[in-house]
This record gives C-alpha cells, sequence and structure tokens, in this order.
C-alpha cells in the first residue's frame, strides 16, 4: 500500500516492567520512528496498566478506548508523530474484540454465550454487551463464572450453566478458551458437550477464537451439525486489519493477509 515501514517479531520477557522499560524507549527513541507494535500475551493487561499509569503521571499523549479500559486489556498501540518526528498521541486500542463482534454483527438475534473466563472473554462480552447483546458466560466452575460477571459489572451480562443454555434462543455461542488449540492441554477437546451443542437453537452461529488449528474440534462438530461457523482465523485477519489501519491509516489487504496466515498454519499441520 506504499507504506514506509517493517513489522518484526520482539520478545519481551513476561513481567510489568520489561514491557514498560520497553515501549517506553522505543517511542521516544530520537532516530526509531517507532509507529506501535501488536502486543500478545503475557502483556495485554500490562500495557493497559501502562496507559493508565502515564495518563495518571500527566503524560496527555496517551489515550485508551473504553473497551481496553473496561476489560483490563489490549493488544494494539499507536504512536501518531508531528513532522519533527516527535510522539503526540499514543493511542492504546484493543481490535480483538471489537473484530470478533463486528462478525457476529449479521446475526439477528443478538444473544450470546460465551465459554470461559480469561481476557479474551472479558474483552469479548464488553463489546457485545456495548452493542447491546446479551451475554451469558459459561465455564465449567458456575462459581468462577459467576465472580467473572460480579467483576465485570455490565447489564445484560450473567453466568449460566452449559446444560441451562438449551433453554436460551441464543443468536451465538463462543469458545474463547483454548480448548481445542494444538498444543494447547486439550487440542483433541471440546469446551462444550456434544449433546448441548445439539440441543442449541438451529440458527445459532459457532465461532472460535481458535485458530491453529483451522478447524478446530468445536468447528468440525458445529459444521457437522449443519452450523454456520466462524473461524479463528477470520477473527485474527478481521483484528490485524484493524491494526493495519490505525497504524498506516488506509485499508489492509484482508484478502492477502487471510492467504498468508492460512498457509503458515497449514505449513505447520
Amino acid at each position: 500500500v506504499g507504506h514506509d515501514g517493517v513489522y518484526l517479531p520482539l520478545a519481551v520477557a513476561p513481567e510489568y516492567e520489561p514491557l514498560k522499560a520497553t515501549l517506553l524507549e522505543f517511542i521516544d527513541h530520537p532516530r526509531l520512528d517507532f509507529g506501535g507494535c501488536s502486543v500478545t500475551l503475557p502483556h495485554k493487561e500490562n500495557l493497559v496498566r501502562l496507559a493508565q499509569q502515564m495518563v495518571l503521571d500527566g503524560d496527555d499523549r496517551w489515550t485508551i478506548d473504553a473497551l481496553s479500559a473496561h476489560c483490563g486489556a489490549a493488544n494494539t498501540l499507536a504512536v501518531t508523530r508531528d513532522s519533527m518526528g516527535e510522539a503526540v498521541r499514543i493511542d492504546v486500542r484493543n481490535t480483538d474484540a471489537a473484530a470478533a463482534a463486528a462478525l457476529l454483527d449479521g446475526v439477528e438475534q443478538r444473544s450470546a454465550a460465551i465459554l470461559g473466563t480469561g481476557g479474551t472473554a472479558r474483552a469479548l462480552a464488553s463489546a457485545l454487551a456495548a452493542h447491546g447483546w446479551t451475554v451469558k458466560i459459561v465455564s465449567r466452575d458456575l462459581a468462577r463464572a459467576a465472580r467473572f460477571v460480579e467483576e465485570l459489572a455490565l447489564p445484560g451480562v450473567s453466568a449460566a450453566d452449559a446444560v441451562a443454555l438449551a433453554d436460551e434462543d441464543l443468536g451465538a455461542l463462543v469458545n474463547c478458551t483454548p480448548v481445542g488449540m494444538r498444543g494447547g492441554p486439550a487440542p483433541d477437546g471440546l469446551p462444550i458437550d456434544k449433546s448441548v451443542l445439539r440441543n442449541l437453537p438451529p440458527s445459532c452461529v459457532v465461532a472460535d477464537v481458535v485458530y491453529n488449528p483451522l478447524r478446530t474440534p468445536l468447528l468440525t462438530e458445529a459444521e457437522d451439525q449443519g452450523r454456520t461457523t466462524i473461524s479463528g482465523l477470520a477473527m485474527f485477519t478481521a483484528q490485524a486489519a484493524e491494526q493495519f489501519r490505525l497504524w498506516t491509516g488506509k485499508a489492509a489487504p484482508e484478502r492477502l493477509f487471510e492467504r498468508v496466515a492460512r498457509e503458515a498454519l497449514e505449513s505447520r499441520a
């Protein structure tokens, strides 16, 4: 797209201080022209913590979107510079949840069940609630789901037992756990029992944030039942496209993103 830049991987030690030291050095380096970065586990919470600290310290260049602030996790940093190369605006954003919510926007019945109580579930629940969805949080430990809902404190978000989902008029079910992920704790497992999935409304869309493998056990089972599915790769590509727009000001070549990611995943299979 004619943007003069490179996108490179960088390992940062998992604690808060290494992330803080790295980003502040990069942002204010006189010649680096650092434009931003993707931030992944375990630093999504640390990025929000850093932004909040900088705001409290009086650095008015920093901004945090409402979604990141509420869920306490962000995956994107975008730095705007003036003609002299000085950083004049530093935006912290969560494109993960925004992308997932956008992919679900076409679902007619705006009621979703989210499997899991981690950072991804928190972000997605916040994004959907902000768009007027009713959200059920499902965990193998119902007490944990209840605590999660209490901490989130959002209207329309409540805890639910998986079996009780059959009585809900759900428009979507989204897996936000690592179950089914290659190399994860249960690569061949399902995050919800087959019988529960089978009893959901026929129109219920099934989505999985896991993108390795491309067809997770959950998506395979849902497709075998004739359900519409949304893959983790679609979510991954959508959030990357929004990051690209924030960094470059231009629309991302999403088909290229999807093809490159798919080829990379297939080569590892």
